[in-house]
């Protein structure tokens, strides 16, 4: 058999998985015309491995489940196809609806930024397997830029990680995870194809091959849509939402070699390409602005795991640019950043209940862009040492990280938890901690504005949680939190300047309470899984603030005071349906002032087996009631809108 010109040779024991392998070949021409320069490594690797003898295939399913605790195992497992059930081509949408984390969107096809227990975009770490992805320059991750079905499960932890996951982690941790596969004796594939309201068109393949030693594992994804929806100015007057292309390509490639039972060391490339088309404002008639995001990002990891020690070490590089051109305005900037980081892990897990964990960090940044005087490098080291201590029905955990830059900025950041099983039933779980985060490259070395003297955001962290398991199937839990952080960098106009430059001028204490309910039925044929939650969030700036203007006591821009979410799925032998519900509160934005909104969002799906083949049928309703709402001022988020989905698995 030929295929792209090169001949391919099986062996008569690998003849079915050949057969397989050749039709994912097929698959991908569909796709290869918009990811033609990421293609030809993934067939070869996959070629090789045919010829390298017998294959062992798994399905690569995407699903993310998302942890929602401080540091304990209240787990929320979402749908298998979560950007088919959810509607969304990235993670946002997941994370408000399940996670109930507050996310700052600029409208479909623009960027989403998240804000948890009433922190900063730049004081929540992303991180890919612990390696932070967070944009040095700006100190934020776009959320639009995750496409949700390259991952196998996102990872959501909820107060503060800064001991444990480093500078930037002040209020919370999300971290994205590779599908893991298992060995197994079948050669399986999977296509997803995707069109819905407003252009949208969408093509997922995944596959993975599996050898006694050797594993690879290859996720592609293709979206585009022209977002071209109506929506209503505050006078009535309906208008088109123009200007607004989205096209995104992404491959993910993963090759692993299990150098024994105990010992694996694996490869990770994630390359994406996305081009975006910025609408008019509210105010705006029209609009000429795009951006441009070019991602390359590699990881090597090698793994030892014994009977009661782990080693693990990471060795990132990243490449990525971001582009942005606005010719009404005659601006163009292209904000680039090359960034090296080795992270290691050891854990010792000693007799009588004690763990010991050590772990080391290196991160070297160079940035690059039009309104540096030059590029910039920083770089910085940590160490964390961390001690766990299990006795009888109690849990203490004690870990403290020191982190030092090339700027001469330093923090030693502490932690101590405690556990008490009051039960088998019923559980509290208390935690103190130091927080703190560096500034971005942007607060340093913007011109004009940089700041090179600017210090560290710091503070103290708080949280109480009390969890209650009536029953393995149901949950109630009660998280109480408590953050006062000092030195917080805003960008303001000084008296005596004439452009806006960042200063640790602000100081803000968060605090609130989080509920959470979860609770699944099984019936014979049948089983229903309810899930609700509601945060009461505050957070006040303690200084008074004159532009942008800012009392003290306000709440912060864009945070919610009252956030609520209720989702049903039901389960019926080959039918899945699942409606979900949310409600935000109003916020005060920079110009205006947010009204409250509810959102109410379906899908429905099939498992039809023909012949032994699987196909998944699905749609997607969202914004069944067509709200009329803003995230942020004069930015039109998108009325009812649908999705249709075929997965084929074979």
């Amino acid at each position: 058999m030929t295929f792209g010109g090169k001949v391919l040779l099986c062996t008569k024991t690998a003849k079915l998985s050949c057969v397989i392998i050749y039709t994912y070949l097929l698959l991908l021409q569909i796709v290869i015309i918009y990811l033609r320069s990421y293609i030809y490594i993934s067939i070869q690797l996959f070629i090789a491995s045919v010829c390298y003898g017998q294959v062992d295939t798994s399905l690569y399913l995407t699903e993310i489940d998302i942890i929602d605790t401080i540091d304990q195992s209240t787990q929320l497992s979402l749908s298998p196809n979560t950007h088919t059930a959810h509607g969304s081509l990235n993670i946002s949408k997941a994370l408000s609806q399940q996670a109930n984390i507050y996310v700052k969107n600029y409208g479909p096809a623009s960027s989403s930024t998240i804000s948890i227990r009433g922190g900063s975009a730049n004081q929540a770490l992303v991180t890919w397997d612990g390696i932070p992805i967070n944009n040095p320059m700006l100190g934020v991750s776009d959320l639009s830029l995750i496409p949700s079905q390259l991952f196998g499960s996102v990872d959501v932890i909820k107060g503060g990680n800064s001991t444990t996951s480093g500078n930037g982690a002040i209020t919370g941790v999300i971290d994205l995870s590779d599908f893991n596969h298992q060995h197994n004796d079948k050669a399986k594939l999977n296509l997803n194809i995707g069109i819905g309201s407003h252009g949208l068109r969408q093509v997922g393949v995944g596959g993975v091959i599996s050898t006694n030693r050797f594993q690879f594992i290859t996720k592609l994804h293709y979206a585009d849509a022209k977002n071209d929806f109506n929506y209503k100015l505050d006078s009535g007057q309906e208008r088109q939402n123009t200007h607004a292309q989205l096209n995104t390509k992404a491959w993910l490639q993963t090759i692993s070699y299990s150098i024994n039972a105990n010992e694996k060391i694996s490869l990770h490339a994630w390359l994406q390409d996305t081009y975006r088309e910025i609408a008019p404002t509210t105010t705006q008639n029209s609009s000429e602005a795009v951006q441009h995001d070019k991602l390359n990002r590699y990881r090597l990891s090698y793994e030892l795991n014994r009977s009661n020690t782990s080693f693990k070490t990471q060795l990132a590089y990243f490449d990525e640019d971001n582009i942005y051109d606005d010719p009404q305005i005659i601006i163009f900037n292209n904000n680039r950043f090359k960034r090296l980081i080795h992270k290691s892990d050891y854990v010792r897990d000693l007799s009588g209940g004690l763990i010991v964990n050590g772990a080391t960090e290196y991160i070297y940044t160079q940035g690059e862009s039009e309104s540096y005087t030059e590029n910039e490098t920083l770089s910085s080291y940590a160490l964390t040492a961390r001690v766990k201590k299990s006795y009888l029905k109690n849990n203490i955990d004690l870990s403290a990280r020191y982190e030092r830059n090339s700027l001469d900025n330093s923090f030693l950041s502490t932690a101590l938890q405690y556990q008490h099983h009051l039960s088998h039933k019923v559980s509290v779980l208390a935690k103190v901690s130091r927080e703190y985060r560096f500034p971005t490259l942007n607060e340093l070395f913007w011109t004009p504005g940089g700041n090179i003297n600017l210090l560290s955001e710091h503070g103290w962290n708080q949280e109480l949680n009390i969890s209650y398991d009536p029953t393995k199937d149901s949950n109630l839990s009660l998280n109480l939190y408590h953050r006062l952080i000092n030195d917080w960098i805003l960008w303001s106009l000084i008296d005596g300047t004439n452009f806006f430059a960042p200063y640790n001028i602000s100081k803000v204490r968060s605090y609130g309470a989080e509920i959470y309910y979860d609770k699944r039925i099984n019936f014979n044929s049948w089983s229903l899984h309810i899930h609700a939650a509601y945060n009461y969030t505050v957070s006040k700036n303690i200084n008074d603030i004159s532009l942008p203007k800012i009392n003290s006591g306000d709440q912060l821009l864009y945070i919610p005071l009252h956030q609520a979410t209720l989702g049903l799925q039901c389960h019926f032998r080959d039918f899945k349906f699942n409606i979900n519900g949310q409600y935000n509160s109003s916020t005060i934005g920079t110009l205006d002032t947010l009204g409250a909104y509810a959102l109410i969002n379906s899908s429905i799906e099939y498992t039809l087996d023909v012949g032994g083949q699987e196909f998944i049928l699905s749609g997607v309703l969202s914004n069944i009631t067509n709200s009329n709402y803003r995230i942020i001022e004069r930015r039109p988020m998108m009325g009812r809108n649908f999705n249709l989905n075929i997965n084929y698995k074979f």
